[in-house]
């Protein structure tokens, strides 16, 4: 007796057992033209389809900077669009503020908490973010460079743990912390202000951190919760999602013998399977590569 009818339950059975790539959730982020889209800052905790940009648009080399500077490990996500700021585009991250020179053709990081004494926020950052208001530096006004980092820089000799955290930051300490302003006795943690971040060491166990544990508050961030950045500026936005993966394409199937009495085998043989993790077969065969028989 002959049993097309086995053949075809089992060309069935292989491609009902096709395990589509798209299987999965929705990655937070990914490549777009000239640049990267990320959702991991969008308010949502990622949520919806909004995000931030990060972009080599319009000559400004945000983009390229991003990676080259270390990317979310160094910088963070972006926390805001692009946006004119004081003559300049500018973008927020999480722990820094890109800020584009044209004239250099580079990216330079804004002084943020320098920013936050010039709008008024000095008292908001004591009172609510347990971060001291900067020393008076007028002295600085006539030396060279060096020398001002130097005196800057010898805040940080008493806390050695501080320290160690301001040096084990992603790149050049001073360029991503800025200098050291100042540094103050808060009561429960010992706190030291640069220009673009804040280093605190708790001297007592904290839900989020062990007794003389050093934390980072980053600047970005902050700016954007002190209400430095225009609201249009940090509304996430949805972007064009990347395209639905395409449906499991087998390249190519045949049977040999293409009929068979029963009880008699036969060979199945097929090509390359694409958009797929997992080709199998059911009736207790199994997972198979491809192409294979």
């Amino acid at each position: 007796m002959r049993s097309r009818g086995l053949f075809v339950l089992l060309i069935l059975a292989l491609l009902m057992s096709l395990l589509p790539a798209s299987v999965g959730a929705t990655p937070l982020d990914y490549d777009i033209p000239g640049g990267h889209f990320f959702q991991q800052a969008n308010g949502q905790g990622g949520a919806g389809n909004t995000g931030f940009a990060v972009t080599n648009n319009d000559n400004v080399y945000f983009w390229t900077w991003f990676n080259r500077l270390g990317g979310v490990n160094a910088v963070g996500y972006p926390v805001s669009n692009r946006f004119q700021w004081k003559g300049f585009t500018v973008q927020a991250f999480q722990k820094v503020v890109f800020q584009w020179r044209p004239e250099s053709g580079q990216v330079m990081f804004v002084n943020i908490f320098d920013e936050m004494t010039s709008a008024g926020k000095d008292d908001w950052l004591v009172n609510v973010r347990m971060t001291p208001k900067p020393f008076d530096w007028s002295s600085d006004g006539g030396k060279g460079w060096d020398q001002v980092m130097a005196s800057h820089l010898a805040l940080l000799d008493q806390y050695p743990a501080i320290k160690a955290s301001y040096y084990a930051q992603v790149g050049d300490a001073v360029t991503m912390n800025g200098l050291p302003m100042s540094v103050q006795d808060m009561g429960s943690a010992v706190v030291l202000r640069a220009q673009r971040k804040v280093f605190q060491q708790w001297k007592t166990a904290q839900p989020w951190a062990a007794a003389g544990q050093v934390t980072v508050s980053n600047g970005g961030d902050l700016g954007k919760e002190a209400g430095l950045y225009p609201a249009d500026a940090i509304t996430a936005r949805p972007w064009n999602q990347p395209a639905p993966c395409p449906a499991p394409f087998i390249n190519g199937f045949s049977v040999n013998p293409s009929t068979i009495n029963q009880g008699q085998g036969a060979t199945l043989s097929w090509g390359a399977v694409t958009n797929a993790t997992e080709v199998s077969i059911d009736q207790g065969i199994g997972g198979v590569g491809t192409p294979g028989s």
